[in-house]
C-alpha cells in the first residue's frame, strides 16, 4: 500500500467528488496523486526564493499578499453573514 499524506488525499478526494478542479483527481495505477504532488513540489520551490540576493524583499511581498488575501476572505465571510442575518 502506498502511503499518501492527508493533504494529498484531501485535495484528490475533493477533486474526485467534483468540489475541486478535475485536474487534481488524476491518480496513477499505483494510487499516487501525481498532479497534486507536482503542485506541492512547485510551491515547495518557493522556499528557495530566500537564497536570491533580494529574497527578503520577495518574501515580504508574498507575506503581504497572503495577509491581504486573509483580509478579503474575512471581509467576504462577514458580508455573507450580514446578508444571511438580514434575510433571516
Amino acid at each position: 500500500m502506498v502511503h499518501i499524506p492527508f493533504h494529498n488525499f484531501h485535495m484528490t478526494l475533493t477533486s474526485y467528488t467534483g468540489m475541486g478542479p478535475k485536474l487534481f483527481a488524476y491518480v496513477d495505477k499505483k494510487g499516487r496523486p501525481v498532479t497534486v504532488v507536482l503542485l506541492q513540489l512547485l510551491f515547495g520551490c518557493l522556499a528557495f526564493i530566500n537564497l536570491a540576493p533580494n529574497g527578503g524583499v520577495i518574501f515580504n511581498w508574498l507575506l503581504s499578499l497572503s495577509g491581504l488575501s486573509i483580509l478579503f476572505i474575512y471581509g467576504s465571510v462577514a458580508l455573507a453573514h450580514i446578508r444571511f442575518r438580514r434575510a433571516w
